[in-house]
């Protein structure tokens, strides 16, 4: 499934509006090809559909084709988003991958000190910094400061990670595996989507497993046919790519 962004969408039984809801596949079309000079236009044209379902969906696709520099893009949305808004960033923004998000989110932190999203915020800087969230701590924006700058000063923050690691498919597929194979001997559901999102969006080849689905032999056999398949896809550990394209 090579369109499988688009074909999700088409598929989805909820109503848009229909120009931008063409709009949005077009964007998808561009990037999909590689060409990512629209990303300000398409930023702009998300943070203003009318359409919530698009606003979401957009911020998705932000979040797989961002570079590190994007994220300043998005600095009127800091300024001025509500809290539903800024729940679904936050859903999303570690499938971006860049360790550069995290002065915006520790910016929030602060703004958004003693509210309900306290504790979204600092799980989202422990999880891409690959640091176990304790649920019983209450972080101090300093805290996660020391965390976040520990980081910088032992890693290449110019690279891509995910969960502290930098990111690579075949490390990743490893990881899905290991999921797979744990859900299927429990016969339960597979547990995450952020990990087959991530390397459905760098390799442009969706991945078979996905969050609520019940991993059974024909579902092992198809996650082994796509490694194989992705295998093929020539990479440099701690880059960032849509649909095979490299993100700069």
């Amino acid at each position: 499934m090579k369109n499988f962004w688009i074909e999700d969408i088409r598929a989805l039984d909820i109503q848009y509006q229909e120009d931008e809801k063409d709009k949005l596949i077009s964007y998808i079309r561009l990037f999909q090809n590689g060409d990512f000079r629209r990303k300000k236009e398409f930023v702009e044209f998300f943070l203003g559909a009318a359409s919530r379902q698009i606003f979401v969906l957009g911020m998705r696709v932000f979040m797989a084709i961002a570079a590190h520099k994007d994220f300043k893009m998005l600095e009127d949305f800091f300024a001025e988003c509500e809290e539903e808004r800024l729940k679904v960033f936050l859903a999303y923004v570690q499938e971006s991958m860049s360790l550069q998000a995290i002065p915006y989110l520790l910016a929030l932190y602060g703004e958004w000190d003693e509210t309900g999203l306290e504790s979204d915020i600092a799980r989202c800087i422990c999880g891409m910094l690959g640091v176990k969230y304790l649920e019983e701590k209450l972080y101090t924006e300093e805290q996660l400061g020391e965390l976040y700058l520990h980081f910088v000063e032992t890693h290449d923050i110019n690279k891509y990670y995910y969960k502290g690691e930098l990111y690579f498919a075949g490390n990743l597929t490893k990881k899905i595996i290991t999921i797979a194979m744990q859900c299927y001997n429990r016969k339960s559901m597979f547990y995450t989507n952020q990990m087959p999102s991530i390397i459905s969006n760098n390799t442009g080849v969706k991945c078979p497993v996905s969050y609520g689905k019940i991993i059974d032999d024909f579902k092992i056999r198809e996650l082994y046919e796509y490694v194989s398949e992705i295998a093929q896809f020539r990479q440099v550990m701690g880059e960032k790519y849509f649909y095979k394209f490299k993100i700069e």
